[in-house]
């Protein structure tokens, strides 16, 4: 008895779910240029997101998800992919051609019995410009965050471990003038793109 009780309380949940999962469209390329529109999604657990561009040019695969989630790619056409999301998380996903370019975008999914708030990184890059060193201030709760820093022509030049709720001081002396990205990773937050300045 236990047992089918339990089997029709799955059933149910899972109906609902299917039942009020909303669409999220995130489009890119095209007159959207070298971005994903929106960049961050919010959606909960049953939803589906729908990429609308074209992947011949802009080949999409996740970088990052939630333990028990498959990964996701899309390399080849202009039909619109589809995914659903079955796990509560972050998703970071990428641009393969571009993502040092910044084209890169994230969404996070909850489970709508859950009322956590979602995490945002909050970063900031100083003094910028800079010839010596730049200062990463981050304000979010997480362990396990980096920053990777990027040329502008997408030759990854440092990856860093980041200190929480602090000021992380790093040299750039090795590095030659001009403009840097820096993506800023975490596993509780959505990413993090900014940039700065090598004089």
């Amino acid at each position: 008895m236990k047992k089918n009780l339990l089997i029709l309380s799955f059933t149910i949940l899972f109906c609902s779910f299917n039942s009020i999962a909303a669409t999220h469209t995130i489009f890119f390329g095209d007159s959207v240029g070298l971005a994903y529109l929106p960049a961050s999604v919010e959606a909960e657990i049953g939803d589906e997101i729908i990429f609308k561009g074209n992947f011949n040019l802009h080949p999409l695969s996740s970088v990052n998800v939630p333990s028990g989630a498959d990964v996701f790619a899309s390399n080849t056409g202009t039909d619109d992919y589809s995914y659903t999301v079955l796990f509560e998380g972050i998703y970071n996903y990428q641009c393969d051609f571009h993502a040092a370019s910044g084209m890169v975008g994230s969404f996070i999914v909850v489970n709508p019995l859950n009322i956590d708030p979602i995490t945002h990184i909050t970063a900031t890059v100083f003094p910028n410009p800079s010839s010596d060193f730049v200062n990463i201030n981050i304000a979010f709760p997480s362990q396990n965050s980096f920053a990777n820093i990027y040329s502008m022509n997408g030759t990854l030049v440092k990856t860093v471990n980041l200190e929480v709720n602090g000021i992380n001081r790093i040299s750039i002396d090795d590095l030659k003038s001009g403009i840097y990205l820096v993506r800023i990773n975490s596993n509780v937050a959505l990413n993090q793109n900014t940039r700065f300045i090598k004089q």
